[in-house]
C-alpha cells in the first residue's frame, strides 16, 4: 500500500459547477486510520447559500428538469 501525501481539494459543486467559497474560507478533512488531512474543502458561508438557494430554484423551475421522469 502506497500512502501519498496528496491532498485533494473540493469547492461548493453549485448550479452543475464548482466554486471556490465566497469567502475564500477552507477547513480540512482529517483521515482518522491516519490522522492526517486528506482534503482540503470550500468552507459554505451565507453567501454562497443565497446562490445554491438561487441556482436550485432556477433549476426547479426550468421546464428541461422539471419535465424529466423521476425514473
Amino acid at each position: 500500500m502506497t500512502v501519498s501525501a496528496e491532498i485533494t481539494t473540493y469547492g461548493l459543486y453549485i448550479g452543475g459547477e464548482e466554486h471556490a467559497a465566497a469567502s475564500g474560507d477552507t477547513f480540512e478533512s482529517i483521515n482518522p486510520t491516519s490522522g492526517r488531512a486528506w482534503a482540503t474543502h470550500a468552507l459554505a458561508g451565507p453567501e454562497d447559500v443565497d446562490r445554491a438557494v438561487g441556482a436550485a430554484r432556477a433549476a426547479f423551475e426550468n421546464d428541461a428538469w422539471r419535465g424529466l421522469s423521476p425514473t
